[in-house]
């Protein structure tokens, strides 16, 4: 008896481990409810039971193999009560408790998904078994190959909360991106709309300005002038083309024109300017410098009869701009003082004793 006491402890620390490595492992095992296991111990209970009122002996071997197959979680309650009396019968109170823990663990366990058991040879098993240690040697290599990292999943929820925190602020630098874009586009709507509307007054004058600084006796209506975008649908992106037609011309860009057609084009973009928004006054620094004397008194009158609206400081040397100004203003070397000095003479008091005279 000492033996076999021996060889139960032995084979029930064997079943706890093999229990233990699969809950570790995560081993599912077919298990059966708790119904099926109770009703199927009671089915033992009644079938020992029989067995005992025909004289029969109780045999060791069901024991020793419910032993050797003990795979299983958890006891079920509530042994029937022939099953007890059978067991006290040949073990005492404490082994017949274990006894029945045994047999209700192998209850629990559904043998019938390991199919049909057959007779296997020692040769046979020895094959199976080193085939089996050889597949988990494999698996083993390959798993330490694989080098798992035990802090893997709280690396993945540090790398979780912070693609959290991420697309938090994604979300904020979009709603941020969306309010500036919806200010910048209606700055550019402003911006479009200041540019269509100086341009739109400039192009509508810039033409009867060329005229009337090129207009002469044989040439009545004078040249052409024309503003045109380079880019209508972006204007401030682009740019514009400056294009004339001086008297007796084709139109050509303002590159292609003499020195002469140049200024002329010149000043009338500068006076058409003034016309959208005025400045207090225009200095000018020899823009007759390349005008013959038809062209210098084509701009003098033009000034002449825009001089309510304009106030035009020029430097020249030619007499036509002379006459024709309200004032003079020389400036002269002084000897005596070693320095320059400024001459001023007002010409409207002039005009005034000539138109008296007259």
């Amino acid at each position: 008896m000492s033996s076999e006491r021996s060889a139960c402890e032995a084979l029930r620390s064997k079943r706890n481990a093999v229990l233990r490595s699969a809950m570790m492992e995560q081993v599912k095992l077919p298990l059966r409810s708790a119904r099926e296991s109770q009703a199927s111990v009671t089915r033992s209970s009644t079938a020992s039971s029989d067995g005992d009122s025909n004289g029969m002996e109780v045999e060791e071997a069901p024991l020793s193999q419910g032993f050797s197959q003990g795979f299983s979680q958890g006891l079920t309650q509530g042994l029937s009560q022939g099953l007890t009396q059978r067991l006290t019968q040949h073990f005492s109170q404490s082994q017949a408790t274990a006894v029945q823990s045994d047999q209700e663990e192998v209850e629990r366990i559904d043998f019938s998904m390991l199919g049909e058991a057959r007779p296997v040879s020692e040769t046979e098993y020895g094959a199976r078994d080193d085939q089996y240690r050889e597949k988990i040697t494999k698996l083993a290599t390959e798993i330490d190959r694989m080098s798992p990292n035990m802090l893997a999943e709280q690396k993945f929820k540090d790398i979780t909360e912070k693609v959290s925190l991420i697309n938090q602020d994604r979300k904020e630098l979009i709603a941020n991106y969306n309010e500036a874009n919806e200010a910048f586009k209606k700055c550019c709507e402003r911006r479009k709309e200041a540019f269509l509307q100086a341009y739109e007054q400039v192009e509508s004058v810039i033409d009867t300005t060329y005229k009337d600084l090129t207009r002469t006796l044989q040439f009545t209506t004078g040249g052409q002038a024309l503003l045109a975008l380079t880019n209508p649908e972006e204007p401030y992106l682009g740019g514009v083309k400056y294009t004339v037609s001086p008297v007796g011309k084709q139109y050509r860009d303002i590159g292609q024109l003499s020195g002469g057609e140049k200024t002329i084009a010149t000043l009338a973009l500068l006076f058409a300017l003034h016309n959208y928004r005025r400045a207090p006054f225009f200095i000018m620094d020899e823009i007759d410098d390349a005008l013959d004397n038809a062209n210098v008194e084509r701009v003098a009158k033009y000034v002449e009869e825009n001089c309510r609206r304009i106030q035009c400081i020029i430097i020249s040397h030619k007499d036509l701009l002379f006459e024709r100004s309200d004032s003079l203003v020389g400036v002269y070397h002084n000897w005596e003082e070693a320095s320059s000095s400024i001459l001023t003479i007002d010409l409207r008091k002039y005009d005034s004793a000539e138109e008296q005279h007259e």
